[in-house]
């Protein structure tokens, strides 16, 4: 996606109307999500081997068998009351090994992404050695590991896979069936079912999920489509949002005001003194609410490295600290997981280099700042959540 996003906003940067947004920051931003999904790193530690169950599919040696799309779900799949929040555990990978809070598990190939869901981890494996054009995702539940779909690689398409927090949806752009093209669905997979909920078929060539909550997918078309992109080089005022609704199976256009209400309301949810990002609003729950060390004090900052302020929902400066004489190793760090409504996860960004800084994964407990080393740095760079 950073390649071809980078592509895409240098061709037609022209001119940048709005001082809002920064294009160098939207493609370090897509950079750095792509670069920590196609990390190559080995791990070096003995593995505890999973048992992998695959519903119907196998895994043998640790490689998957091919996988065949999975059944339509129903037309209108039922939808119950969201679940109570729960503890997520802490998750990361190094190299093959999966870390789920104490536990760990050996995925079979080099992990290119990982992220919690209420119900167990997903991951995506680096198997495009065999399908170049795609990489398996699966689902671990703590007992099995099943293949649940599969993604383009940097390559052919968007490689990205959004998860909800609080829930158990997942959504991915789809490759099973593609070869050299690019994906033309999303694909909404509930953790919690273990199955498919939902396609959602592109409106455009490149369409971008913003944020899904447990009965909602927002996404913006491409700038072909009426309206304009969130991800333009042009800062986009009126953008054109669409929101599917899962209960009904309904997709409608809302507005950026409604979009911004919605996320207003959610917890797990941080407000940016400028609109940049993820959701192409102040509105961020991860990578683009980012922490300068200076002293004990960890000090948000803005799209050019300048002091800035993040706020709760609620109107509330954050303000981190770390322990007395702590020094993070590994540089700007930034949200990359949220535990609890009120622990969050920083980790390094990786600054543009390859592999990934190595560094500590902190957890900050809010609305008191305090932070404390979760996970110290090894010689093994970290491939962090989301």
């Amino acid at each position: 996606m950073s390649e071809f996003l980078g592509d895409l906003l240098r061709r037609s940067a022209d001119a940048v109307p709005g001082p809002r947004l920064d294009v160098g920051e939207l493609v370090a931003h897509a950079g750095r999500r792509q670069r920590r999904r196609r990390l190559a790193v080995v791990a070096s530690t003995t593995a505890l081997v999973s048992a992998i169950v695959v519903g119907s599919f196998a895994v043998r040696g640790g490689e998957p068998r091919h996988l065949e799309p999975a059944p339509s779900p129903s037309p209108s799949p039922s939808v119950v009351d969201p679940p109570p929040r729960v503890a997520r555990p802490l998750v990361y990978a190094a190299g093959k090994i999966v870390h789920v809070g104490d536990d760990t598990f050996e995925a079979g190939a080099n992990v290119l992404f990982v992220d919690a869901t209420d119900d167990g981890v997903v991951f995506v494996t680096e198997d495009s050695d065999r399908l170049w054009y795609s990489d398996t995702l699966w689902f671990n539940d703590g007992s099995t590991t099943e293949a649940i779909g599969r993604v383009p690689t940097e390559h052919i398409g968007i490689f990205e896979v959004h998860t909800t927090n609080p829930g158990s949806l997942v959504v991915w752009a789809d490759a099973t069936s593609r070869t050299n093209e690019s994906s033309d669905r999303f694909v909404v997979y509930d953790t919690s079912r273990h199955e498919v909920v939902a396609r959602l078929p592109f409106t455009g060539v490149y369409n971008v999920v913003l944020h899904v909550d447990e009965g909602h997918i927002f996404f913006n078309p491409d700038k072909d489509t009426p309206g304009c992109w969130v991800y333009d080089i042009h800062y986009c005022k009126d953008p054109h949002l669409l929101r599917y609704d899962l209960a009904s199976g309904e997709t409608r256009k809302i507005s950026q005001a409604s979009f911004e209400a919605e996320l207003r309301s959610r917890a797990r949810m941080l407000v940016l003194a400028e609109a940049r990002g993820d959701t192409g609003t102040v509105f961020t729950a991860g990578a683009m609410a980012r922490f300068n060390q200076v002293g004990s004090r960890l000090v948000p900052v803005d799209s050019n490295g300048d002091p800035t302020v993040v706020r709760l929902t609620t109107g509330e400066p954050v303000a981190l600290r770390v322990p007395a004489g702590y020094t993070s190793p590994g540089g700007e760090m930034s949200v990359v997981q949220w535990i609890t409504d009120d622990r969050l996860v920083l980790f390094p960004n990786e600054g543009g280099d390859l592999p990934a800084k190595a560094g500590d994964l902190l957890v900050c407990t809010l609305p008191d700042g305090l932070c404390r080393v979760a996970v110290h740095a090894s010689s093994t760079p970290y491939v962090a959540p989301g």
